[in-house]
């Protein structure tokens, strides 16, 4: 199976680990370019400039180590997956690497799961991306909406799946002279009785989210019900 390419920053000391990693990844057919650094000045360099999509680690460094390496990688590049590639002495302190954020740990005895580890954690990474954009996009869709909200002269509200309030606009206060938190939890689509509401009635009333169906609201606010004790 061939998959997109991936930048890899290898952080290894000893050449032939080196080759053996790539060669492993070659073996499964996974495309990808590579930097290789063994020491802390390198790997900052490339993880600010290679912009890596995942970094494979050895534990222990002549100038320094995962731990450290991890710390940098997360100030600088939080979501980029780092994986602990160590020999099979270091089980234990990759455990503890887990711990403390790494996102996979390989035995260099035990290569032949490495080319899965990288691909899953790259679509872990890139799952979490997509979720992180689109929650972005509806909060900034959500600031529209309520800043149009605020500032319309029409009556804007949300009902709940018990038809009450859970949000009311300003306009209720400026239009009607009710204050919009005295309608929360209250029932109802257009408050006020048929005198005070005059021509103001014939405005048309909105209802906004996925709690209730704009076409409803208008429905039910021309049946001129009125909020239970307003």
């Amino acid at each position: 199976m061939t998959h997109t390419d991936f930048r890899i920053l290898l952080v290894e000391d000893r050449p032939e680990d080196r080759e053996l990693i790539e060669r492993e990844l070659h073996r499964a057919k996974v495309l990808f370019v590579s930097r290789w650094v063994d020491n802390r000045e390198a790997f900052l360099r490339e993880v600010k400039d290679f912009c890596p999509d995942v970094v494979l680690c050895d534990f222990a460094l002549p100038q320094f180590d995962a731990m450290e390496a991890m710390a940098i990688l997360r100030r600088y590049r939080p979501d980029v997956p780092f994986i602990l590639v160590t020999g099979a002495q270091s089980e234990e302190i990759a455990v503890e690497c887990m711990k403390r954020g790494a996102d996979d740990f390989i035995l260099k005895s035990t290569l032949k799961r490495l080319p899965s580890a990288v691909l899953n954690a790259v679509k872990s990474r890139d799952i979490r991306r997509d979720k992180e954009n689109a929650e972005k996009k509806l909060r900034d869709q959500e600031a529209q909406v309520r800043l149009v909200a605020e500032h319309t002269l029409d009556l804007i509200y949300l009902l709940d799946q018990k038809g009450q309030f859970i949000y009311a606009n300003p306009s209720f206060q400026r239009s009607l002279g009710i204050d919009p938190n005295d309608l929360m939890g209250k029932k109802g689509f257009f408050p006020g009785s048929p005198r005070r509401q005059g021509s103001r009635a014939n405005r048309v009333s909105r209802g906004l989210g996925n709690s209730i169906e704009p076409h409803r609201a208008i429905s039910l606010q021309r049946q001129r019900r009125r909020v239970a004790s307003v």
